[in-house]
């Protein structure tokens, strides 16, 4: 049987089979960008279901950065001052829990911005009188890090660390012991540093503050607070429908006892913050079916003014208006300020 007869007969073939040979090339193609195509969506959103919720939350810490774009932290001082110097910790793990440490190394670099207590940023051409009174008056702000040190004055009004840092995991719980040193700025100045730590993992979010220095508060002044640190805006739209999860911290001073309730058919409390919530102890009987969690916050003795809790969806999916903005979520949330019962101890 001769090749010409054989390619004679492969070209009828296909001349009366066009259609079927059509057919199936296509199906085989739609199969194949159907799959790409669901395997494309299916991977987004593992994304960005795990992005928010990642256990890297929560062990990324400091103990002035904290999550969020718009926070503030004082370094307070009883006394007045040509200079004030203090640590800042960069840490890989949560404090609350020691043996809660990052899988992993964590590389981060230092950014640090001169800014208003407002949060603006300084600048050369609208601030030139108060950045007159920084040069007459030898104003400047350092952060640093052994040699690494960024330094702020009337004409360098922001920078980075020259270098990345590694929190290294076979250290275990360790930190970076950053040095910030306020020089000539008095206490209660306008002359305040913005402070960002952001890893090169982008799947670790940054924490960041700005810091000033403070006058001391009375020595029986006790204050504390409770509020979501996530980013809560994006151009002036509120964004918590974009998260899975949120971040719940509580901050302040002082021995007090701190009920933290929450409705838990809208939130549950990861269970790497605490896993045993109690039935609830606040004082609201609308919130009797909520579940709290209680801390005897004795930060004079402990060094502790700060506890943070992550918070998941209760109802999956959702679409509705349960978690449109955080003015919503504030609605399932509570924190009670009461003196520590005698005979309770710390947390």
């Amino acid at each position: 049987m001769s090749k010409k007869w054989k390619k004679e007969r492969f070209v009828d073939f296909v001349k009366r089979q066009w259609i079927l040979i059509w057919l199936a090339a296509v199906s085989t193609a739609l199969v194949a960008v159907i799959g790409y195509a669901a395997y494309k969506s299916e991977n987004n959103k593992i994304k960005r279901v795990v992005a928010p919720s990642s256990a890297s939350d929560g062990l990324f810490t400091s103990n002035y950065l904290k999550l969020g774009d718009s926070n503030k932290k004082p370094y307070y001082s009883s006394n007045e001052s040509s200079e004030y110097s203090f640590d800042l910790l960069i840490r890989n793990f949560n404090p609350s829990d020691p043996s809660s440490i990052y899988p992993g190394d964590i590389t981060y670099t230092i950014t640090a911005e001169l800014v208003h207590f407002s949060g603006a940023l300084y600048n050369l051409s609208t601030d030139s009188s108060a950045l007159a009174k920084m040069e007459n008056d030898s104003i400047s702000i350092d952060v640093g890090l052994g040699t690494d040190v960024i330094s702020l004055d009337h004409d360098t009004l922001s920078g980075s660390s020259s270098q990345p840092h590694t929190l290294a995991k076979i250290s275990g719980a360790t930190a970076d012991e950053w040095t910030v040193t306020f020089t000539n700025t008095g206490r209660d100045s306008d002359y305040c540093v913005k402070i960002t730590a952001t890893p090169t993992n982008s799947m670790i979010p940054s924490i960041s503050s700005l810091i000033y220095v403070a006058t001391t508060p009375e020595p029986h002044s006790q204050d504390w607070s409770g509020d979501f640190s996530d980013k809560t805006k994006e151009s002036g739209v509120d964004i918590a429908d974009h998260y899975d999860a949120f971040n719940y911290t509580i901050s302040g001073s002082g021995d007090k006892q701190l009920i933290f309730s929450y409705d838990p058919a809208k939130l549950i409390i990861s269970p790497m913050f605490c896993a045993s919530p109690s039935n609830y102890q606040g004082s609201n009987p609308a919130h009797s079916s909520w579940k709290s969690v209680v801390i005897n916050a004795t930060p004079s003795t402990t060094n502790i003014n700060r506890y943070d809790f992550q918070l998941y969806k209760a109802i999956s999916g959702a679409s509705g208006t349960e978690y449109s903005s955080f003015d919503t979520l504030r609605g399932y949330v509570e924190l009670e300020v009461r003196a520590i019962p005698a005979g309770n101890g710390t947390e």
